[in-house]
C-alpha cells in the first residue's frame, strides 16, 4: 500500500506521516506489536486513525471474498481426494482439510450475518431520518411510585439482576480498540476522524462513565461517581419492575407507603435501539451522544453501550480497556481485534492507579454497621445462603478491622495478610460474588451509620447537635471521604478483590500516623503488566503510541515481556519532527531593543519597565517577520497580567497594526 491517497489523508502527508501510516498498516496486516514514537505536532493521531482504518476497511471488504476463495480451494481439494484410489491413506488428509473448511464456513456465516445486520441497521437510520419528529416523551421526574420494603430483600443467591445485560458476544466484524488517557482526548479524536476522507463510513461509539454521559439531573447532582453508578442501578431496575407490578388477576397490587422517588424515565428500550443506531451512523464524540440523548429523550450510557456490538472503532478510556470487569460489562473484547493505546508514556503507573486501592478504619466500621442493621431488620425474611453469606462477610469486616486497629504499621504480601488478619479460613471469592452479584451495597443506602457496631440494636439518645458533632469529630485520613458518599462497602470490595488476586503481585500496607489514631489500609499493585497480559494475549495487534516512549525497554520487558512477548518480536517505529532542521533557528534573546537586560525572575515578573521593554521587541518583531509570531508564557497569571499592562501601554495596540492578536483570554 504505497499510494498515500488510499490512506485517505486529509492533506499532502509529510514523509514521517506516510512513514508512520505504512507502519502501523503492516502490524495490523502481519498481527504483530508495534511501538510508535512520534512527537507532538506532527500528525501522530490523523496518521493513526488513516492507516489504522484504511486497514480496517480493506480488511472488511477482502474478508468475505478470501474466505469464500479459501472454502473453494478446500472444496476441490476434498473432491480430488475422495476421487483417488487409494482412499485409505487419503483419509487422514480429508478429515483435516473437512475440519478447515468447516471452521471457515462458521466464520463466513459469521460474516454474512453481520453485513446482514449492518444493511439492516442502515435501513433503520435510513427511516429514522425521514421521521422528522422525534419522540414526545417527555419524562417526569418528580412523582410518587409505590416502595415496598421487599425491594431491599435480596434475592435467591445468584438471581438478581445484574448490570451486565449488555455484555453480549461481539460477534462479527473486526473491531479497532482505542484507547487514551482523558475524554478530552477521545474528543479530539473523534474530531481527527471526521476529517478522514473516509470518516463518515466508519461505525464509531466513545465509550464513558455514568458520570459523563448520564442525563437525568436528579442523579447527576449527586457528582459523586460511585453514588451515580449506584442510583443509575436501581431506577434501571425500577424501569424494569414498574410494567410488571400487576397481580396474577391483572388487579393492581395493595398500596404500599408511598415516597418520592421514579424509574429513570430515559430508560426506555425503544429509545434506546434508536440512539444506538443513530450513535453508530454518525461520528460522535462524548457531547455529541449526550446532545443526542436529550433531544431523544434516551439514555446515552446504554445506548453507547448497546451500539458496541455492530461499531468498527471503539473509543475508551484507559480505565474501560484495562479493567477485566469493565470491559466485560461494556461488551468489549480484545480478542482477534486490533488493540491501539494512545499517550502511551505513562501507561504502567495508569494501570497501577487503577487496581490499587484504599479504606480506612471508619469505613470498615461503618460498613460492618450497615451490614449488621440490614442483616437485624431481615433476618427471618432472608434465604439461607444469603444468611451465610451476611454473616461471613461481617465476620470478615470484623477480623479486617481488629487487625488495623491493632496492628504496627507494615508491608506485607496479600496472603500474609490474610493469614494474620485470620480470614484465610473463608472463601473471599465467593463473597465478592456474592456482593455482585447481590447488589447489596445499593440496598444498604437505606441504612444510616449512627451507632458503633457493638452497639446494633440500641437505640441512639443523642440529639440533633450531638449527633452532628459525633459524625463531625470522627477521625479522617489521607483518602478524601467526602468523596466517597453513599454505602462504605463500596470501598472494601476492591480491596477484598486485591486480597484475590497472586500473592507476588502487589502489597498491603498499614499506615497509622504517630498517634495511632488514623489507620488506614492500602492496597499498591506492583506489577500493573499482569494485568493486562489478557487483552495483549488475545489481541490480533498491539500498537502502543506516544510522544516520548523512552525508555523503550520499559515497554518490551515490563509490559509486553508479562505476555510472553521477545522484546525482538516487538517492531520499534521513532520519528522525528515534520519541520526539517534546517528550518530551526533557536536564538536566545537576553536584551530588549532599549539594552535592557531580561530578567524575570519572581520579584521582577511585574516590572512595568521590564513589561514595555518586552513589548517593544514583540512590536519590532511583528513589523519584520511577514507569517505568524506566537508568544508562550509560563502561567495564565502571567500571561494575563503581561496583556493587561500591554492594553493600557498601547504595545498590543501596535502589534494589531501589523498582526490579527488572539488570546487564550478569548478562546481561539
Amino acid at each position: 500500500m504505497s499510494d498515500p491517497d488510499s490512506y485517505g489523508f486529509p492533506f499532502q502527508p509529510y514523509s514521517i506521516q506516510l512513514e508512520f501510516m505504512r507502519g502501523l498498516y503492516t502490524i495490523c496486516e502481519d498481527s504483530s506489536v508495534g511501538i510508535f514514537e512520534s512527537p507532538t505536532g506532527t500528525g501522530k493521531s490523523l496518521s493513526i486513525i488513516c492507516g489504522s482504518l484504511s486497514w480496517l476497511l480493506n480488511y472488511e471488504n477482502n474478508r468475505v471474498p478470501s474466505l469464500k476463495e479459501q472454502a473453494t480451494c478446500l472444496t476441490n481439494e476434498i473432491e480430488r481426494l475422495s476421487d483417488g484410489d487409494d482412499w485409505l491413506s487419503n483419509a487422514s488428509e480429508k478429515c483435516q482439510l473437512l475440519e478447515k473448511l468447516s471452521t471457515i464456513r462458521c466464520e463466513l456465516s459469521i460474516w454474512e450475518e453481520y453485513r446482514s445486520r449492518i444493511e439492516n441497521l442502515k435501513k433503520e437510520q435510513a427511516k429514522l431520518k425521514d421521521d422528522t419528529k422525534r419522540s414526545k416523551f417527555h419524562p417526569q421526574i418528580n412523582y410518587k411510585t409505590v416502595i415496598e420494603d421487599d425491594e431491599d430483600i435480596l434475592d435467591s443467591y445468584g438471581h438478581d439482576d445484574s448490570d451486565d445485560e449488555n455484555a453480549e458476544d461481539v460477534g462479527g466484524g473486526m473491531k479497532i480498540l482505542f484507547a487514551s488517557r482523558t475524554h478530552s482526548q477521545l474528543s479530539q479524536f473523534v474530531s481527527e476522524v471526521k476529517k478522514w476522507k473516509h470518516g463518515s463510513e466508519i461505525r464509531l461509539v466513545t465509550l464513558a462513565s455514568r458520570q459523563q454521559l448520564c442525563i437525568n439531573e436528579d442523579v447527576r447532582k449527586l457528582e459523586n461517581n460511585s453514588l451515580i453508578n449506584e442510583r443509575c442501578t436501581e431506577l434501571k431496575s425500577k424501569s424494569k419492575q414498574s410494567s410488571s407490578k400487576t397481580t396474577d388477576a391483572g388487579v393492581p397490587p395493595k398500596k404500599k407507603r408511598e415516597t418520592a422517588g421514579c424509574a429513570c424515565p430515559y430508560y426506555r428500550s425503544e429509545g434506546i435501539s434508536s440512539m444506538a443506531t443513530d450513535i453508530l451512523f454518525e461520528v460522535s464524540d462524548i457531547e455529541d451522544i449526550v446532545a443526542k440523548g436529550k433531544e431523544m429523550k434516551a439514555c446515552p450510557y446504554y445506548a453507547s453501550r448497546k451500539a458496541v456490538k455492530e461499531s468498527q472503532i471503539i473509543l475508551m478510556p484507559y480505565n474501560i480497556l484495562f479493567h477485566k470487569e469493565t470491559r466485560e460489562s461494556c461488551g468489549v473484547s480484545a480478542k482477534d481485534n486490533v488493540v491501539i493505546i494512545d499517550e502511551a508514556h505513562n501507561i504502567l503507573e495508569t494501570i497501577s492507579g487503577i487496581y490499587s486501592a484504599e479504606i480506612t478504619l471508619k469505613q470498615l466500621n461503618d460498613s460492618r454497621s450497615q451490614v449488621a442493621q440490614y442483616l437485624h431488620k431481615y433476618n427471618t425474611r432472608l434465604a439461607p445462603g444469603n444468611l451465610l453469606s451476611l454473616r461471613q462477610l461481617i465476620q470478615v469486616l470484623k477480623m479486617i478491622s481488629n487487625f488495623v486497629q491493632g496492628g504496627n504499621p507494615q508491608v506485607l504480601l496479600p496472603s500474609e495478610f490474610v493469614v494474620k488478619a485470620g480470614i484465610d479460613n473463608l472463601n473471599l471469592f465467593k463473597i465478592i460474588q456474592f456482593l455482585n452479584k447481590s447488589q447489596l451495597c445499593r440496598k444498604l443506602n437505606s441504612f444510616k451509620v449512627f451507632v458503633e457496631p457493638d452497639e446494633i440494636g440500641k437505640v441512639p439518645k443523642l440529639g440533633l447537635k450531638e449527633l452532628m458533632n459525633k459524625e463531625t469529630s470522627i477521625l479522617t485520613s489521607d483518602v478524601d471521604e467526602k468523596k466517597i458518599r453513599g454505602s462504605p462497602l463500596l470501598s472494601v470490595i476492591p480491596i477484598l478483590s486485591a486480597l484475590c488476586r497472586p500473592h507476588n503481585e502487589g502489597r498491603i500496607v498499614l499506615k497509622k500516623d504517630d498517634s495511632r489514631e488514623i489507620c488506614s489500609l492500602k492496597y499498591l499493585l506492583l506489577n500493573p503488566a499482569a494485568e493486562v497480559k489478557d487483552v495483549i494475549n488475545e489481541a490480533r495487534a498491539v500498537i502502543v503510541a506516544g510522544g516520548t516512549m523512552r525508555p523503550i525497554s520499559e515497554f518490551q520487558h515490563q509490559l509486553f515481556g508479562a505476555a510472553g512477548i521477545q522484546p525482538d518480536q516487538v517492531k520499534i517505529f521513532s520519528f522525528g519532527h515534520v519541520i526539517p532542521a534546517e528550518q530551526v533557528l533557536p536564538v536566545i534573546v537576553t536584551k530588549g531593543p532599549a539594552g535592557r537586560v531580561f530578567e524575570f525572575s519572581y520579584g521582577n515578573r511585574s516590572n512595568t519597565k521590564m513589561l514595555d521593554e518586552l513589548g517593544q521587541l514583540i512590536v519590532n518583531t511583528c513589523n519584520i517577520v511577514p507569517g505568524g509570531v506566537i508568544v508562550f508564557f509560563s502561567s495564565y497569571e502571567i500571561e494575563n497580567n503581561t496583556y493587561k499592562h500591554w492594553v493600557e501601554s498601547g504595545h498590543l495596540e501596535k502589534m494589531a497594526l501589523r498582526k490579527r492578536v488572539r488570546t487564550n483570554q478569548f478562546g481561539f
